[in-house]
């Protein structure tokens, strides 16, 4: 069965000392399906996704795999081989348990498949839609949907949240790059002004770097409308184009 680039990096980030930060920067599909490039906030949000999951022998076996609650999971403190050893990880749970490696690895690797479709997809072609919610000087969160039209001609959307758990004002700007395995048709980005939060500009933008966004002489007024949302359409979008939408 084939598998997609972020299944293949869930499963190959089990070796050695697992999920770490720094294994995980190396990892540029699955960070995408986790929706950042922060490897440090990508690994609180697999972690995060792992331990919201029900406690079922897979899921625990996989967060062994992961290295997480070590000693929850050994009813002891792990030594620095299990730590660093996928392998003896697995072989002190196993004698724990009393099963064998090769089944904790097969319910490692069908837990994996069941957290997959909870991620992003790595590959999106339909609509995409990057909405932040803007409470007074702070962006509250960002939602990403996927829009996806299934063969039967039915509409499935695909919601991903990603909320601000950073306190205080937030710069009034909101910025999207396509990761580089997605090419949507469309993409909508969307600022949604809450709690009688009323700019006095919004603005689309985009730019070739990050870096030149805010000062791009490419920008073009937006209106905001009666229920406090500002939109912005961009039809067959660039992955080397970095879009944007800025309000004062």
């Amino acid at each position: 069965m084939d598998i997609d680039e972020a299944t293949a990096q869930l499963r190959k980030l089990r070796e050695r000392a697992g999920l770490t930060p720094r294994r995980l920067a190396s990892c540029g599909s699955l960070l995408s399906a986790l929706g950042t490039s922060d490897p440090a906030e990508g690994a609180e949000r697999l972690a995060n996704t792992l331990f919201g999951l029900p406690d079922t022998p897979g899921n625990r076996a996989l967060r062994l795999d992961y290295g997480l609650a070590l000693t929850e999971l050994l009813k002891r403190a792990p030594t620095a081989d299990e730590r660093a050893n996928l392998g003896r990880r697995r072989a002190s749970y196993a004698d724990l348990i009393q099963r064998d490696v090769k089944t904790l690895a097969r319910w490692s690797d069908a837990a994996i498949d069941e957290l997959r479709p909870l991620l992003i997809s790595d590959v999106v072609t339909g609509d995409l839609y990057v909405v932040a919610a803007v409470d007074g000087e702070r962006i509250a969160g960002i939602n990403i949907t996927e829009r996806i039209e299934q063969p039967d001609g039915t509409i499935k959307h695909e919601t991903t949240e990603l909320p601000n758990r950073t306190p205080g004002p937030t710069p009034p700007m909101l910025i999207y790059a396509l990761p580089r395995d997605w090419q949507p048709s469309t993409l909508h980005l969307a600022v949604v002004f809450r709690r009688d939060t009323r700019p006095n500009t919004v603005e689309a933008l985009y730019a070739e770097h990050m870096v030149t966004l805010p000062i791009t002489p490419h920008r073009y007024p937006i209106d905001v409308d009666a229920d406090g949302t500002a939109s912005y359409r961009i039809p067959n979008p660039s992955r080397n184009t970095v879009y944007g939408m800025i309000w004062r």
